[in-house]
């Protein structure tokens, strides 16, 4: 993960974009993984969880943009998500 994706493009071009798990395959962190365990702090976090989450995110994100450019909007919003 030493390549950053360019912000304006969109990250289905992006080779690789799901993985098996089909979740966006991302080259840059939207969690802090300190705040994970402070959010659950009755549970240990296992390691694969803040990339897990991270790539949810993405996923998330992906899909809400796709949502606004569909309604014609350049502006993501809450309702998108």
């Amino acid at each position: 993960m030493t390549d950053e994706i360019d912000s304006k493009k969109d990250l289905s071009q992006d080779s690789g974009f799901l993985d098996d798990q089909n979740l966006p395959k991302t080259n840059f962190d939207l969690i802090i993984k300190s705040k994970i365990k402070s959010a659950v702090p009755e549970l240990s976090v296992a390691g694969e969880v803040p990339d897990a989450l991270n790539k949810k995110v993405h996923k998330l994100l992906q899909d809400a943009s796709e949502r606004a450019k569909a309604n014609g909007r350049r502006t993501l919003q809450a309702r998108d998500l």
